[in-house]
């Protein structure tokens, strides 16, 4: 049976069992947010003896009878367990594990041959749940609100872009909104919804479940790759010249391998200060060659060398580091140098007026965030700022330069 049909015999079905339900179906379809994604639709289905009509399009009564049934036995998120049609065995999964694995390193191939494949059966359990489940609060999002007619009036809504649209928010009369999930809300709301607005592909989440969920990059990538990636980057680290001294003094943080930041594939590794150094945090890219890190922890400890030379040429910012608790002035580096300006922070240089070069960008965290950024030169009397400088620093000159 084609879905054509089955969407015109659960039309009739649904008609056989209409009720009366005064008043329209009162839609308001849009997207939000950077990706576009289809006009904003306000429209009505109007009552029509045994029908809601829109234009050419007519919806049996039922429909509007079976959401509402639907919005109010539906369970509330926090107590719902997975639909029976996402509960995937662990024959299916294991049968699939090939698709995810791909997909976990498909952007990481220095895992292949490393990669664990292995995913219980309950961390899968989680994996669906967080993709299926998604409260909207990206910066793209939906805005998909419809109301019921009858007595009293329910209304239920979603900003989800998952597949299935999950969760409704269901508003029943003047009563305090809950949050269900239900994967059968969208499949009949998706009757109602104009199938060329902004939201209609999201009520439609058969599809991806079948065949899009298995191989995500973006989804298992994040869920399996990533920590497998920090992993095997760690060990990485502990393989190269010189860490046995690095690890008496600093501590590791983060590390990761990959095109961060838009630089050339790297190893990148966050490392905090044991001691109380002036420059006490790095992010280091080390670059790759010939598909390993070409520098050894030597050079971390060189331009760290550097650019704790350049920082100690002003003074202020000894005395800022000191002014108060949880402090850090952390520096990006790149190989043997400090990260490379943009085209804005050379800008800046130049109109600040300072000789030399601009090899070293610092960041000044207090409680681990940032309110500073400096450009400074080896050479320089003097730091450019890059953002508004913190109450704490002294106050730049009208070219934005602090001075020793």
């Amino acid at each position: 049976m084609s879905i054509r049909t089955l969407h015109a015999l659960i039309l009739v079905l649904l008609g056989a069992c209409a009720t009366t339900t005064p008043g329209p179906i009162v839609v308001s379809d849009s997207h939000i947010g950077c990706e576009g994604g289809g006009p904003t639709l306000d429209y009505e289905w109007t009552r029509d003896g045994d029908w809601f009509v829109r234009g050419s399009q007519r919806v049996p009564s039922g429909v509007v009878t079976r959401l509402r049934e639907l919005a109010l036995a539906a369970p509330e998120v926090k107590d719902a367990p997975l639909p029976r049609s996402l509960q995937f065995s662990e024959e299916t999964i294991f049968r699939r594990s090939g698709a995810i694995e791909e997909a976990a390193s498909r952007w990481s191939p220095w895992l292949a041959d490393s990669f664990p494949p292995e995913i219980s059966a309950e961390r899968f359990a989680q994996v669906v749940r967080g993709q299926l489940i998604d409260p909207g609060t990206s910066t793209d999002w939906s805005l998909l609100h419809i109301t019921l007619p009858g007595t009293p009036r329910i209304t239920i809504h979603t900003r989800s872009r998952r597949p299935y649209a999950q969760p409704w928010v269901v508003t029943v009369g003047e009563a305090e909104s809950r949050t269900v999930l239900s994967l059968e809300m969208s499949r009949y709301a998706a009757l109602i919804v104009d199938p060329v607005g902004p939201n209609f592909a999201e009520l439609q989440g058969a599809s991806y479940w079948a065949y899009g969920f298995w191989s995500d990059e973006s989804l298992w990538s994040r869920v399996l790759g990533d920590p497998w990636n920090e992993q095997y980057s760690r060990e990485v680290c502990t393989q190269l010249k010189g860490w046995a001294d690095v690890e008496k003094e600093w501590t590791h943080e983060d590390a990761d391998i990959g095109h961060i930041n838009m630089h050339p594939l790297s190893l990148q590794v966050d490392l905090a200060s044991k001691t109380d150094a002036l420059v006490g945090f790095v992010r280091w890219w080390n670059r790759f060659l010939d598909n390993k890190p070409r520098f050894g922890w030597s050079s971390f400890q060189f331009v760290h060398k550097r650019a704790t030379e350049a920082a100690a040429r002003l003074p202020f910012l000894k005395r800022w580091k000191e002014a108060g608790p949880n402090r850090v002035i952390s520096l990006d580096a790149i190989a043997l140098r400090g990260e490379a300006m943009d085209k804005w922070q050379r800008e800046a240089w130049a109109k600040g007026g300072l000789q030399g070069d601009t090899n070293f960008v610092f960041k000044l965290r207090i409680d681990g965030n940032v309110v500073a950024t400096l450009i400074v030169g080896p050479d320089a009397d003097g730091a450019v700022v890059m953002d508004e400088a913190h109450e704490s620093l002294p106050k730049p000159d009208k070219n934005g330069v602090i001075s020793r």
